[in-house]
């Protein structure tokens, strides 16, 4: 499947690499012109991105047709001029390819937690973690408290022994699930815990758990 072949609607997301910096973000396919996905604006820090500078890797990860989301790659973009407003056109000339973007082993926690939303003053919503791997984590939050240009959040939650988990996340997708709540997707950038360590023990706990069903 071609980039451009995505059906309008379809929400995206949009990682962009420079160096060591990676910022991800979320949006929706708005058009599509002559293959090309057109979205609104990529905002950073009140700005709009002009991506068609070199120096920055595009890859686009779209869930179309599966659980398993296509990854699309050696993409680029630039800002262009509609008649009313600026828009973000994105291209790529490579298939999208089947990839599982957390393939660590992921634990269900079920514990709640706070987000702290990055960039907007300390705005912190109270959330529920819902599963976890050594590289990504997800929660569910409030649909109407959720800020959409939001690309990075710190996420804690109750560890082991009174400890506290903490988090740093890139948002890589949100998905509307009902009840008006949010299941948002993020890749670990940092953590101030032994990952290994935690996940471990909530294996442990799930298994005692099963264990005593039987």
């Amino acid at each position: 499947m071609k980039l451009g072949e995505l059906e309008i609607g379809t929400e995206i997301s949009i990682e962009l690499k420079a160096g060591q910096n990676c910022r991800t973000f979320c949006q929706t396919v708005e058009q599509i012109v002559k293959g090309v996905v057109i979205t609104s604006p990529l905002i950073y820090e009140g700005r709009m991105l002009d991506l068609s500078a070199g120096g920055i890797s595009i890859t686009v990860f779209a869930k179309a047709g599966g659980e398993v989301p296509l990854q699309f790659r050696g993409c680029t973009a630039k800002l262009v001029q509609g008649k009313e407003k600026r828009f973000c056109a994105i291209a790529c000339s490579n298939e999208g390819k089947r990839i599982n973007r957390r393939s660590n082993f992921r634990i269900f926690i079920g514990e709640r937690g706070v987000a702290e939303l990055s960039g907007k003053a300390g705005t912190k919503l109270e959330v529920t973690v819902k599963d976890l791997s050594l590289t990504g984590v997800s929660f569910v939050a409030d649909k109407v408290k959720w800020e959409k240009d939001v690309s990075c959040v710190w996420v804690e939650f109750p560890g082991r022994y009174g400890d506290r988990i903490r988090i740093q996340g890139s948002v890589v997708r949100v998905t509307e699930v009902e009840n008006n709540l949010l299941v948002v997707g993020c890749r670990i950038l940092k953590c101030a815990n032994d990952l290994s360590a935690y996940i471990t023990h909530k294996q442990r706990e799930s298994l005692k758990k099963i264990s005593g069903k039987f």
